[in-house]
């Protein structure tokens, strides 16, 4: 009861000290300060006050973008994508569409191939050295105060460059930028936003100790990033992702997108082309007879009609 209470101060808290009204948790509300929850069971929004269930502080970096960056994900149109295999594909036929467009986008990738700096890029071209520097430095007195707050044990690198990301973005004024989950989905950093358009493109075993042993339970992580009424594209899941996919959907009144449902796509063979596959496209009652990719294997045939999906879903909600 003796703290001192300043707005925007952060709290770590056990569910039942919130519940029971200790003074100094009703001091930290009163004064708009961030009170983080620790327990397993989820916490409400309420009153304003953000309450974020935490286990550790790899969530914590919902408490740096929602409260110390004035919530920038909010002020982008986001597109979120996720899956076992083919994130990268999508997310850069993706990005080709929108830039084919007129539209400048931010990515949001992982791992890098030659430099960090790829990660977090605009048009396809990376953070500079110094743009990133002056972004860590911004961020770093955040980093140092959550540090305290849970004993060294603060946000990690992904999570950082999760909100250095955000943040640059919306600097940079980006009109559109799709981000590209770590691992997973429900538990990782980058689910703050809240996107126009989700993307599952596939669901396999991995990073099984973390998302669990079967493709049922990778693929409950991976459906933590359909938002509610917000649209979803997946690509060929087996029967079992795609029940619990289904489901998700279903519990979040989210309209999904299926291949060979509402898109389909059906390789060409024998075009005359010197790279890439050709393939026929159509999606809803549209049909586009000859597609092309700049990258070989049948499998990026269905990444290429996961995001022609995405894009054609995004453009009737945004008037592209």
């Amino acid at each position: 009861d003796s703290r001192k209470v300043e707005a925007g101060d952060l709290f770590v808290a056990e569910r039942g000290e919130v519940s029971d009204g200790h003074n100094y948790i009703n001091a930290a509300i009163a004064k708009g300060a961030v009170v983080v929850v620790v327990e397993d069971m989820p916490v409400e929004l309420n009153d304003g006050v953000v309450y974020l269930q935490v286990e550790s502080s790899r969530q914590a970096i919902g408490i740096i973008a929602r409260n110390f960056y004035d919530n920038p994900s909010s002020k982008l149109k986001l597109i979120g994508v996720t899956g076992t295999n083919g994130k990268g594909s999508v997310t850069a036929y993706l990005r080709e569409l929108l830039m084919s467009h007129g539209y400048r986008v931010g990515t949001f990738t992982s791992p890098f191939i030659v430099r960090f700096n790829e990660r977090v890029a605009i048009d396809g071209e990376m953070i500079p050295d110094n743009e990133l520097v002056e972004e860590v430095e911004r961020i770093k007195p955040v980093i140092e105060r959550i540090d305290d707050e849970f004993d060294n044990d603060g946000p990690k690198e992904f999570e950082v460059l999760t909100a250095i990301m955000l943040d640059y973005f919306v600097k940079m004024e980006v009109d559109y930028a799709i981000i590209e989950v770590g691992i997973g989905g429900t538990y990782d950093s980058t689910n703050i936003i809240d996107p126009i358009v989700s993307v599952i493109t596939t669901v396999a075993m991995d990073h099984a100790n973390i998302l669990g042993d079967t493709i049922a339970k990778v693929a409950e992580n991976k459906a933590g990033i359909i938002k509610k009424k917000r649209p979803v594209i997946i690509g060929k899941l087996p029967k079992e992702a795609l029940e619990v996919i289904l489901s998700k959907a279903k519990e979040q009144d989210s309209r999904i997108y299926q291949p060979e449902v509402d898109y389909r796509a059906r390789l060409e063979e024998g075009c005359d082309h010197f790279w890439g596959e050709s393939f026929a496209y159509e999606f809803e009652k549209e049909k586009w007879p000859l597609q092309r990719t700049g990258l070989f294997g049948n499998f990026q045939v269905d990444n290429a009609a996961c995001a022609l999906t995405a894009f054609n879903v995004l453009s009737e909600i945004e008037g592209i």
